[in-house]
C-alpha cells in the first residue's frame, strides 16, 4: 500500500471515486431493496393492523430502510477502502459477499443508535400521555418543561450520531475494526473539529449535486410541458405515482435541503407524476394510448429517479471512507 494522503487532500478525491458504475449500481439495488421492504412492511401493517398501530408500523419500516442503507454503504465502502488503500480492486460480487459476511455488525451498530432514539422518544411520548389525563395532566405536565427540553436535545444529538454513524460506521466495519460504535466515538472525540469541517463539506457537496440533478429534471419537465401543453400532464397523470413517492421516502435523508430550495414551484418534478403547472387539466375519458404512454414514461422516469437518488448517496458513502482513512491512515487495511 502506498502512503495515504490525509485530511482535505484525501477528501478531494470524492468525485473521482464516486462516479463509479458498480458503486452506483449497488446503491440502486439498495434503494430498490429499501423500496420493496418499506412498501411490504407498510402494506402488511396496514392490512393487519389498519390504523391502530400506524406509527409503530412506520417506525419498523424506517428501521428496515436504515438497515438496508447500512448494508448498501458497507458494500460501497468495501470497494472504496480497497481503492484508497491501494489494495486489489473489489468487484460488485466481492463487495456484496463481504457485506454479507459483515452483516451482523452492519445491522447491530446502527440499531444500537436507533434503539436509543426510540427509547428517548417513547419517554417523551409518555410525558405527553400523562398530560392527556384530565385535571392531573394540566397540573403535572407543565413541570416537565425542562426535562422534555433536555430529552429533546438528547434525541437531536442521537440523530446527529446516527448521521455520523451512517457516514463512518460502514467504513469502520469494512476496515475490520472491532467494537465499531466505540471506534466511532473515539474517532469523533479525537478528530472533532476536522471531522465537523469535512462533514459540512460533504453535506454541501451532496446538496450541490442534488441541486444540479434537480435542475436537470426540472428543465426537462418544463420544456416538455411547454412543448406538449395539457397533453404532457395528461400522460404523466397515468404514470404509477406510488413508485416515485416511495423512492422519495426511502431516500428521505437527502430530501430536507430540497424542500427549502429556491425551486419551490417545480421541486415536485423530482416526483414527476405529481407535477402540476397550476392550471386545471381534464384527465377523464382519455384513450388507452395515454395510459400506455404514462406507464412507459413512468418506468423510465422511475429508473432515472433511482439514479438521481443513488449518486448523492454514493457520494455520501465515499466521503465517509475518505474522511475516516484520511484522518486516520493507520486504520486502512494492509495488502
Amino acid at each position: 500500500m502506498g502512503e495515504l494522503e490525509t485530511g482535505g487532500r484525501t477528501f478531494s478525491r470524492i468525485f473521482s471515486l464516486s462516479f463509479s458504475g458498480k458503486k452506483i449500481a449497488i446503491q440502486i439495488l439498495g434503494l430498490l431493496d429499501a423500496f420493496i421492504a418499506y412498501s411490504v412492511i407498510r402494506w402488511i401493517g396496514g392490512a393487519l393492523l389498519q390504523d391502530a398501530l400506524a406509527p409503530a408500523v412506520a417506525t419498523v419500516a424506517w428501521v428496515a430502510v436504515v438497515i438496508i442503507m447500512f448494508l448498501t454503504w458497507g458494500a460501497i465502502a468495501k470497494i472504496t477502502v480497497a481503492e484508497v488503500a491501494e489494495l486489489p480492486p473489489v468487484d460488485m460480487k466481492g463487495a456484496i459477499r463481504s457485506t454479507l459476511r459483515n452483516a451482523s455488525p452492519l445491522i447491530v451498530a446502527p440499531l444500537k443508535i436507533v434503539l436509543i432514539i426510540l427509547i428517548l422518544g417513547i419517554i417523551h411520548m409518555v410525558a405527553g400521555w400523562i398530560g392527556l389525563i384530565p385535571v392531573v395532566g394540566e397540573i403535572v405536565w407543565p413541570f416537565f418543561a425542562i426535562p422534555l427540553f433536555l430529552l429533546s436535545a438528547l434525541i437531536v444529538v442521537a440523530f446527529i450520531i446516527l448521521l455520523c454513524g451512517a457516514l463512518l460506521l460502514p467504513t469502520i466495519i469494512m476496515a475490520g475494526k472491532e467494537s465499531p460504535v466505540s471506534e466511532l466515538n473515539d474517532f469523533l472525540r479525537e478528530h472533532t473539529l476536522r471531522f465537523i469541517g469535512l462533514l459540512v463539506a460533504t453535506l454541501v457537496v451532496v446538496i450541490v449535486v442534488n441541486a444540479f440533478l434537480t435542475s436537470v429534471i426540472v428543465t426537462n419537465a418544463m420544456i416538455s410541458d411547454r412543448a406538449m401543453g395539457d397533453k404532457y400532464e395528461q400522460i404523466v397523470s397515468r404514470a404509477p405515482a406510488r413508485l416515485y413517492t416511495v423512492v422519495d421516502q426511502v431516500s428521505f435523508i437527502f430530501m430536507a435541503p430540497l424542500k427549502s430550495a429556491p425551486l419551490r414551484g417545480y421541486q415536485t418534478m423530482l416526483c414527476p407524476v405529481t407535477y402540476s403547472a397550476g392550471r386545471p387539466v381534464d384527465t377523464t375519458g382519455l384513450r388507452w394510448t395515454y395510459t400506455f404512454a404514462g406507464v412507459v414514461w413512468g418506468i423510465f422516469t422511475f429508473i432515472i429517479n433511482l439514479a438521481i437518488r443513488s449518486l448523492p448517496l454514493v457520494i455520501f458513502s465515499v466521503a465517509g471512507t475518505l474522511i475516516y482513512l484520511g484522518l486516520k491512515p493507520a486504520a486502512a487495511p494492509k495488502g
